[in-house]
């Protein structure tokens, strides 16, 4: 009996429906247990998986002929996807991951789900770290523009509090937006009210800190040059990833050959 429950962790089969937990699988060194991820997962170690549709849309079909012994999903997902979960008889389990603390959280469920708490050992350290040596923004006031329309100061989304990446700001000494709650659109006059210290931009290459210029009188964090680009992967994607490239970004900032690293690295437990 002993016998036949190791045999079933170890050819454990995981359809992931969140590329943040699998991120946070391949971290742990999962990758051999993955068997089915999304369409939207960037990872290299899992881009010839199966592909089982998009985060808000999967394929149940194709998640079916996998044959999976556990699906991961999100709690944000669960209720949308309940009544297929249950109609199908899917082994599931769900993990919230909102907020900067659901990452040690889902690294502590995922690896007791995955069998794989030994391997969480070895990273646990950079986790301490993380947690008790940020650095230090010194109070400034910082936003995510999480949105807008390429060229132009339109369509603006921001992050608001009780966020995820509200809390890296918060975690990492500054003060976040907090004019409202969760991801809103942003109308200018807020902003230029609020007078940001900095503005961090996260969305795809065409986004300019030029775009900004208009605003060079009303806005000291664009007279003061403090437009910041940060790329969708990983920023758009709360997880480990984004903690520590966020980290690596305020370190190396000013150092014009710096670029983020390939995150999560090479699926080695011994790191």
């Amino acid at each position: 009996m002993m016998g036949g429950w190791l045999a079933m962790l170890l050819s454990l089969r995981v359809v992931s429906l969140a590329p943040n937990l699998t991120e946070l699988s391949l971290w742990l060194g999962g990758a051999s247990k993955l068997v089915g991820v999304t369409r939207h997962d960037p990872f290299p170690a899992v881009q010839n998986l199966p592909k089982v549709g998009g985060f808000a849309r999967p394929d149940w079909e194709r998640i079916l002929r996998l044959h999976p012994d556990l699906v991961l999903l999100t709690t944000a997902q669960q209720p949308l996807f309940q009544k297929n979960l249950d109609a199908l008889h899917l082994p599931y389990r769900a993990l919230p991951f909102a907020r900067l603390q659901d990452v040690q959280a889902a690294l502590d469920s995922l690896a007791r789900w995955l069998d794989l708490a030994e391997n969480l050992k070895h990273i646990q350290r950079m986790l301490d770290s993380l947690q008790d040596h940020p650095p230090n923004l010194h109070g400034l006031r910082v936003i995510w523009v999480i949105g807008r329309t390429p060229g132009k100061l339109t369509g603006l989304y921001a992050a608001g509090r009780n966020t995820f990446h509200a809390d890296l700001i918060q975690w990492a000494g500054g003060q976040p937006f907090e004019a409202f709650e969760g991801y809103h659109p942003l109308d200018l006059e807020t902003l230029v009210r609020w007078q940001p210290d900095w503005i961090l931009e996260l969305g795809p290459a065409g986004l300019s800190p030029k775009d900004w210029a208009p605003l060079r009188d009303a806005l000291h964090a664009v007279k003061a040059g403090h437009i910041y680009h940060l790329p969708p992967n990983p920023f758009a994607r709360p997880g480990l990833c984004a903690w520590l490239q966020f980290r690596a970004f305020l370190e190396h900032r000013e150092e014009p050959s710096w670029t983020f690293a390939p995150c999560p690295p090479p699926d080695d437990t011994s790191r």
